[in-house]
């Protein structure tokens, strides 16, 4: 090579712009995703307590199980004497399959830990919602007020599913264009998962009623409606192939008029998370809705009307079911941010002084990523063998001792005589403990038993005057409820009972053999 084509090397290279320093830290996780990793991390360590409070998540594993055992999805009742053989709409079977295959390699732990991460996820796809706003700290504000309401119902059950997939949904038709024709196949997934898939239809509803409101009032005009479904003529098929899809299950139709049975009737007056928020306890839904209505008192008319609707619908869903505060919290994250965002600007920009710096390219996915492989390695390590991780994760994730496994104890090496009659939660921890072995009364599946035995149920525990012809009418022979239960004291003064059993959570009463029916 000549001197002078070295120099011309040297003179290119030196008038070339340098490559930009930061290009390696591409890999540097966002703070969407440093803020899913820190809230599992968070959950993980902290809430594995409270996420079993629930017996359902006892009896969802115990029915994975059997289904995994038979190759076939229950349709009847196997587990009671009350119900044993009634249709019953396993509406959450796959999420019961999928409960019971990590139950068989990380126990309840893995159980825990999996819904943990499908928590962290939802929030992670809450920020992508913000990502229009670029204002990272409008987004942490935001899903903040999401992640402190969903802890009221933080539990490893498969609702956790319709948190994740919702705000798919919701991202998915805030994006728009074509791809929202993932709708229904994440619909029909769903709709196998849990009941909440019909929150994914209301989702493309509302906007499809709010793009109809943002046309103004002339769009409910006769002369109007083809000009608004030839301009919605893609969410409108969308729509239509979503409710066909979430019939692509074992039961059909069926599930569809599900959700709509199991919150009404005797269940939406006597479960406690379908009943309404106690509003002097829960003070933060409280101020939730106060924050609603201070901000729709100053943005109220600059409020776009699919989140006006958002606020009206989801505010609706948790003054009458308690068990959908979380959810308004999570769905109404679009509202915070458009109502929030010209305040955040105007803070944001009165805080920087000077020259803007150049921003620093961050990773989306280098998180949740990492968020994964945290889950799965810690439901690794409560699949080994080591005695230390055993320990510590029966510190973490601690079966309730209100459930006495030294009473399940004392049941199988001394079965009683009759049937049984239990609290509904213990119901929850026999069904997963004994299985069909011991034929519970009653169980968290309350949707299967009805109104009818629900209200008996409700009779006798609660010590009505119908309690004693009840307990002959379904031949109880043995009863098995808290300790210090009313029925409990009450049983201990009839002379046809004796008590068998007792510790420190639960007795186990007899009917002596001269009084049984």
């Amino acid at each position: 090579m000549s001197r002078d084509s070295i120099q011309n090397s040297k003179s290119k290279i030196q008038n070339s712009p340098s490559p930009p320093l930061y290009r390696s830290s591409r890999l540097l996780p966002d703070i969407g995703g440093i803020y899913c990793l820190v809230v599992f991390l968070a959950l993980t360590a902290f809430a594995g307590r409270s996420a079993l409070l629930d017996g359902d998540t006892l009896w969802h594993i115990k029915v994975g199980e059997v289904m995994l055992q038979r190759g076939a999805v229950l349709t009847k009742d196997i587990f009671s004497h009350t119900a044993h053989g009634h249709p019953w709409i396993a509406h959450e079977w796959l999420s019961e399959v999928l409960m019971a295959l990590i139950h068989s390699w990380a126990g309840i732990p893995g159980v825990v830990i999996f819904y943990f991460l499908l928590a962290a996820m939802s929030f992670w796809l809450l920020f992508q919602l913000a990502e229009p706003y670029d204002n990272p700290w409008l987004a942490i504000f935001c899903v903040s007020i999401a992640l402190t309401l969903a802890q009221m119902h933080l539990l490893a059950r498969p609702h956790i599913f319709t948190w994740f997939f919702g705000t798919l949904v919701l991202l998915l038709l805030s994006r728009g264009g074509r791809i929202i024709y993932l709708l229904p196949p994440i619909t029909a997934l769903w709709a196998n998962l849990h009941g909440g898939f019909v929150l994914g239809l209301v989702l493309q509803g509302l906007f499809l009623l709010g793009h109809a409101l943002e046309s103004g009032w002339r769009t409910f005009l006769p002369d109007h409606w083809r000009a608004f479904f030839g301009e919605q003529q893609r969410p409108i098929l969308v729509l239509l192939l979503s409710i066909g899809a979430a019939i692509l299950n074992p039961f059909g139709y069926k599930i569809l008029l599900f959700p709509f049975q199991v919150s009404a009737g005797v269940f939406s007056t006597s479960v406690a998370e379908w009943v309404g928020p106690d509003m002097q306890g829960n003070w933060p839904f409280r101020f939730f809705i106060l924050f609603i209505l201070f901000l729709l008192f100053f943005r109220g008319p600059e409020i776009r009307w699919t989140n006006r609707l958002f606020v009206l619908f989801f505010l609706d869903q948790a003054l009458t079911h308690s068990r959908h505060v979380s959810i308004a919290g999570i769905f109404l994250t679009p509202f915070f941010l458009e109502a929030l965002q010209p305040w955040f600007d105007q803070a944001r920009a009165w805080l920087k002084k000077g020259p803007e710096k150049p921003q620093v390219p961050l990773s989306k996915v280098t998180a949740p990523v990492l968020t994964i492989f945290a889950a799965v390695t810690l439901m690794a390590f409560g699949a080994s063998a080591s005695p230390s991780w055993k320990s510590a994760y029966q510190e973490l994730f601690p079966i309730p001792a209100r459930y006495s496994p030294a009473a399940i104890a004392y049941l199988k090496e001394h079965p009683p005589a009759g049937k049984m009659f239990n609290k509904d939660d213990l119901g929850d921890y026999l069904l997963y403990s004994l299985g069909p072995d011991f034929q519970v009364f009653i169980d968290g599946r309350l949707d299967m038993y009805g109104e009818g035995i629900v209200k008996d149920y409700l009779k006798m525990s609660r010590v009505r005057k119908e309690t004693n012809s009840l307990l002959r009418s379904y031949d109880i022979g043995w009863v098995i409820f808290p300790e210090s239960d009313p029925l409990i004291l009450y049983l201990r003064e009839q002379k046809e009972w004796k008590e068998v059993y007792r510790d420190d959570q639960v007795s186990i009463l007899e009917r002596k053999a001269a009084e049984r029916p």
